[in-house]
């Protein structure tokens, strides 16, 4: 029976992977037409039909999902939101779904313009990438037929499953590292209202000075962006002060450490022996820093895998008309030592064990006092 035919059947009857045949099916580049007419007509021929999205395939349980992503997160160098994209489509093919992915134009967000696989009905579920605009999520959540999670951010009103890192504890994390390794004076790098992920960092590193009696610097709070624009152009956004810099800056994210670390030694200034820098997520573009930068790692697969999990739950429950509440799912991470950090602390000397003092020499018994003579 076609229900029993799976994705992975078709890429080994034609030594491809089951990402190709996805690709092929759903009319995704990165496949050749030839390739792709192949895969088609063998997918025929054992007899897989192509689900259409809607409620009526309950049985073949073969979703249709959509990711969205926001144009303004894709800098001119390779996004971290692509990286976790690669892993929600690995996930999904690996149960026999289909995914593809659509860029939300910065004017269609602004225009309040639906995803376009939503507009054709191409989508039995949605996965949102990244943070839209409030006006966006809710022109979203009130014009979407299909379940919605968000991914990498949540929404105050959390009309849909929101699945995050850690901003909050990995950055409280990683500050307290700095204090351990002696370091008082702390700047934080980031646009704190830029969205909910930069806001529960900087809240993060907030609580972790508080408790150890350290005041924050408003000098040391340094924007990366201009308000309402998305991150780009590097290091000529960041403008630190000239003189009375900190001895460590936290970064919102490993890309805005790597410009902090390139804007310091441009102008003479050593990383880690001048001042120290720490990132978060544990992804960044290969050269963009000679140096390893310390940071919290975001574990991208975890994340991906709650999305899909998320996403399979709410596509089941509107095939049967339940509907449970909202979910936050929080995946946490761990701190990843680099090259970026110096210990202030002086290092531990050891004390040398005191000398054994010597035992006081046997005195010697006093001799016998002779008895007096007798008369």
């Amino acid at each position: 029976m076609s229900k029993s035919v799976r994705l992975v059947d078709i890429a080994k009857r034609l030594n491809v992977s089951t990402v190709t045949v996805s690709n092929a099916l759903s009319n995704q580049r990165g496949v050749s037409e030839e390739m792709r007419k192949k895969i088609v007509q063998v997918a025929e021929e054992m007899g897989y039909q192509l689900p259409s999205a809607g409620k009526n395939k309950k049985t073949e349980r073969t979703w249709l999902v959509g990711v969205a992503i926001s144009e303004k997160y894709l800098d001119e160098y390779v996004s971290f939101y692509w990286s976790i994209y690669k892993e929600i489509s690995k996930i999904a093919t690996e149960k026999g779904w289909l995914t593809f992915v659509e860029v939300l134009k910065n004017d269609s967000e602004k225009n309040l313009e639906p995803l376009l696989f939503i507009k054709e009905k191409k989508t039995d579920g949605v996965i949102v990438l990244g943070e839209l605009s409030k006006a966006y999520l809710d022109f979203l959540g009130e014009n979407t037929p299909v379940p919605l999670v968000y991914l990498d951010f949540y929404e105050q009103k959390q009309k849909a499953d929101s699945v995050i890192s850690d901003g909050f504890y990995g950055m409280y994390f990683l500050t307290t590292y700095l204090i351990q390794m002696g370091h008082r004076e702390i700047g934080f790098v980031g646009s704190v209202l830029a969205d909910s992920s930069v806001t529960d960092r900087y809240y993060g590193y907030a609580k972790a000075l508080r408790e150890n009696g350290i005041p924050e610097n408003p000098d040391w709070m340094i924007p990366d962006r201009e308000e309402d624009k998305p991150l780009k152009g590097g290091e000529r956004n960041l403008r630190f002060p000239e003189t009375g810099l900190p001895t460590a800056f936290v970064c919102y994210c490993d890309l805005v450490a790597s410009y902090a670390v390139k804007y310091f030694e441009e102008r003479g200034i050593r990383v880690p022996e001048d001042i120290s820098v720490v990132g978060f997520d544990d992804y960044l573009f290969p050269g963009l820093s000679e140096k390893g930068i310390t940071t919290y790692r975001v574990d991208k697969e975890k994340l991906a895998e709650a999305a899909v999990r998320r996403l399979g739950i709410r596509m089941e429950e509107s095939l049967s008309g339940k509907q449970s509440h909202p979910v936050l799912e929080i995946v946490s991470g761990c701190i990843v030592e680099k090259e970026t950090v110096r210990c202030l602390n002086p290092p531990q000397e050891d004390t040398p064990a005191p000398e054994d003092t010597p035992a006081p020499e046997d005195t010697p018994a006093p001799e016998d006092t002779p008895a007096p003579a007798g008369d």
